[in-house]
This record gives structure tokens, sequence and C-alpha cells, in this order.
């Protein structure tokens, strides 16, 4: 059977968004706000190098421990951490020699340098893996590559994991997730954005390839803006070259959020601004 020009041109636009960089796959029609993103190379990575691969390939086992998922397995943790750049690392500090047992009459300096050197001496004894609600959702849920257990080894279904991270933070956890899920499904790396003060930063590739392009804000839809923080927050992101985008959640009103299938009916919308620089004309 013939394709029609209708296909042929579904099929062309679906090669172009492959090859375009994250974030822009619907630019020009849908997302012009990714123009405006600035994708900085880290120092000593190589150029044209091939992309890495960001959805992790094969079966991965974790434990729900509370609001977040533990990777004990090193391998495990090793390659979800290097597919797609998913959870930190937990490396508690534990001695590798005795700490001494007596304490000494030396004054305040001489304690400090002697803490200063039993610290060095510490060694880290814990590379778990640690995933955050949003990480282990998506890796259960969309991805399919985690199966979480309880404490006790018991299987818990995503919708289980859904219902219990629901119960933790409510509406919040839905709009993080569904804003997580939003990004990720478009090629970005998402990582926290706490020391930034915002919800999400998003990476081309990931934090050992590209500085972050962007930070995400979500705020609630009819909330009142608080200009003076709004413009500061823009003005200092702006000058570490990163985008704010503040993002929507919508939830219909008969949407049953409680149910881990309510994240089909939940809709993204975005927005973002630009301080405007008139030394530089831009």
């Amino acid at each position: 059977m013939k394709s029609t020009w209708k296909h042929q041109l579904i099929l062309l636009f679906r090669e172009m968004s492959r090859n375009m960089r994250p974030g822009w796959n619907r630019h020009p029609f849908f997302n012009k706000i990714m123009d405006l993103l600035i994708f900085e190379r880290k120092r000593g990575t190589v150029r044209n190098c091939k992309r890495p691969v960001s959805v992790p390939i094969g079966k991965y086992y974790g434990i729900l421990k509370g609001e977040q998922v533990i990777v004990s397995d090193l391998k495990a943790a090793d390659d979800l951490n290097a597919f797609g750049c998913y959870g930190e690392f937990l490396q508690r500090r534990e001695p590798r020699v005795s700490v001494e047992c007596f304490e000494s009459n030396a004054d305040q300096q001489h304690q400090q340098e002697r803490s200063a050197k039993i610290w060095k001496r510490l060694w880290p004894t814990d590379n778990s893996l640690r995933l955050s609600m949003e990480e282990a959702m998506y890796l259960s849920a969309e991805i399919g590559v985690l199966q979480i257990s309880a404490d006790n080894g018991q299987e818990c279904m995503p919708d289980v994991v859904w219902k219990t991270f629901f119960g933790c933070y409510g509406i919040r956890f839905v709009r993080r997730y569904a804003t997580y899920r939003y990004f990720r499904r478009q090629g970005w790396v998402v990582r926290s954005g706490l020391h930034c003060g915002v919800d999400f930063m998003l990476y081309r590739d990931g934090p050992e390839y590209y500085h972050s392009s962007a930070a995400v804000r979500i705020v609630s839809k009819g909330s009142k803006r608080d200009a003076s923080a709004f413009i500061a927050l823009n003005r200092e992101l702006n000058s570490i070259k990163k985008t704010l985008i503040e993002v929507i959640v919508v939830v219909p009103e008969d949407c049953n959020i409680q149910s881990i299938d309510s994240i089909h009916c939940i809709s993204v919308m975005h927005s973002s601004a630009l301080t405007w620089k008139t030394s530089d004309d831009r």
C-alpha cells in the first residue's frame, strides 16, 4: 500500500525530532521558549562524541524507605546513575582505624586540626543510590526497569508506590511528578533544583557533559506572584546563564489524583522570561 503524503510528512517530522536537541523536539511549532536556552559544554568533555545512553536497560531492584527508594547493588546503582543520571549516591563515612579514646589537653586549634585529620581517615562505606520520589516513580511506572519492594521483601506495584508517595505529599507530589515526567519524556536530564531555590534543573545529556540550561519552578494556577522575589530569582539565574521556566500543572476537577492513572489526564503548561540587558542590547 502506498503511503500518503501525510504519512510521509509524519515520518519525516519524527526523524527530525530524533535529531534535534533535547527539549527542542517540538520547536518551533510548540516550544518556542526552548530557543532561549543556552547549552554550555563543560570543560574537558570530548566534542562531537556520541550522545550518552539516557534510558537504563535491564532490571533493577530497590527498597522503598519512606519517601525515597534505595538501590544497594553497586552495579545497578552505577548503571542507573550512568544511563540517564538517576539518583544520588549515599556515601556514609566511617573510621578505617580506631579513633583515639582519650581526649588531650591541647588548645582549641589543636583540637580542630586533630578532628580534621580524623575526618581524612574516614572512608566511604555505603555506595547505595538514593532515588527521589519522582525518579523512582518514573523508572518504575514509565520505563518499567525498576522493581520496588518493601523492607519485608514484598513487591510494591507502581500503584502502591504512587499511593505511598501521595500519602507523604499529596497534590504536591502529583505536580512534581507530572513536571518531572514531562521534561524527561522530552529528552532532558532532570535533577534537583534545591541549590538554586527551584524545583528542578534541566541538563542536556547530564551534569557530566553540560552545565544546566534551565531552572524549573512549579507555580499554582491563579496564585499571586511576588514581583520582587520573581525579579530577584530571574536575574540571579540569568547571571549564571540559566533560564527560568515556570510550570503550571493543570489537574481536571474530575481527576482522581490518588490513582496512578490520573497522570494521563494531567497537562503541563510552561512559560519563561529573560532579563533584558541594555548594555548588551539583549
